[in-house]
C-alpha cells in the first residue's frame, strides 16, 4: 500500500495527551501509529490545534508555555517536505 509522507494533511496530525503527534495516512486512510513531534514542538505545558500550511513545510499551532497569560501562537518550520529530522 502507499503512504502520504507525514505533515501532508492536517489528518495525519492529532492532539493527544495535550501534545502534538503525527502519522502517516494510507490510500485506505489506515493511520501508521502515532509518532510524538518531540521537544521542538512539545513543551511540558499544552500544546493543541495543530494546522499543516498548504506546503507542509510549517505547522502552526497553540499552546500555554510558561510566561504566557493564555495561550500563543506557535509556528515550526523544516526545510523540506523529506525532512525527516523535525522543525527547525
Amino acid at each position: 500500500m502507499k503512504t502520504v509522507r507525514q505533515w501532508q494533511t492536517s489528518l495525519v496530525v492529532a492532539v493527544v495527551f495535550v501534545s502534538i503527534w503525527t502519522g502517516q495516512a494510507r490510500a485506505d486512510f489506515a493511520l501508521s501509529t502515532p509518532v510524538n513531534l518531540g521537544p521542538q514542538i512539545n513543551s511540558y505545558d499544552m500544546e493543541y490545534d495543530p494546522t499543516v500550511s498548504a506546503d507542509g513545510l510549517e505547522i502552526y499551532f497553540q499552546s500555554s508555555r510558561a510566561g504566557s497569560r493564555d495561550s500563543d501562537l506557535y509556528v515550526a518550520r523544516r526545510l523540506s517536505t523529506d525532512d525527516r529530522g523535525g522543525p527547525r
